[in-house]
């Protein structure tokens, strides 16, 4: 499914596993890319496919709701990315978020952190059934890697809290 989406044939899914789902000590989130790798993470595509919604479109954007809208094409989700890419060696594609095939470990772990932080936000909003505000969504990702990296420097991973230092400081 995901070489015909990024229109690649050159997805190497055992790379994928070890990056997404083998090396994530968090098992929430090694759950979180293994649902996304394996298209049934909640959506509005795949709810409207198992009819638990009556449409499958975006309520902000208007267009079809897959996985990759929710964590990155949507007008919510790319408000969050284009304030992390704003470094020079952290450009972030669509594919580095759903495949992370050309991410190190640090970043892999990072642009999961921020799609399960976006989802999250996707989901509350959902079962409320509010509309998404990017008001304070980046102080409350901030706040939400701050604690991560409170985690996992107590853990001295030196490289990951560089990293995710990097990060925290764009926000």
């Amino acid at each position: 499914m995901w070489q015909n989406y990024f229109d690649n044939n050159d997805i190497c899914y055992r790379i994928v596993y070890l990056k997404k789902i083998a090396m994530i000590n968090d098992k929430k989130l090694a759950e979180f890319n293994y649902k996304i790798l394996h298209n049934i993470l909640p959506c509005n595509d795949n709810l409207y496919k198992w009819k638990k919604k009556n449409t499958d479109k975006c309520t902000l954007c208007n267009t079809k709701e897959n996985i990759p809208h929710v964590l990155y094409e949507c007008i919510y989700a790319k408000t969050i990315w284009n304030k992390v890419n704003l470094s020079g060696n952290s450009v972030f594609s669509a594919a580095d978020v759903i495949l992370g095939t050309h991410l190190g470990i640090p970043d892999v772990f990072i642009t999961t952190c921020i799609s399960y932080f976006i989802y999250k936000k996707w989901l509350r909003n959902s079962f409320d059934n509010v509309p998404r505000n990017i008001n304070g969504v980046i102080l409350s990702l901030k706040i939400e890697l701050q604690h991560v990296y409170a985690i996992y420097s107590h853990l001295k991973c030196k490289e990951l809290c560089g990293r995710l230092k990097e990060a925290i400081q764009l926000l």
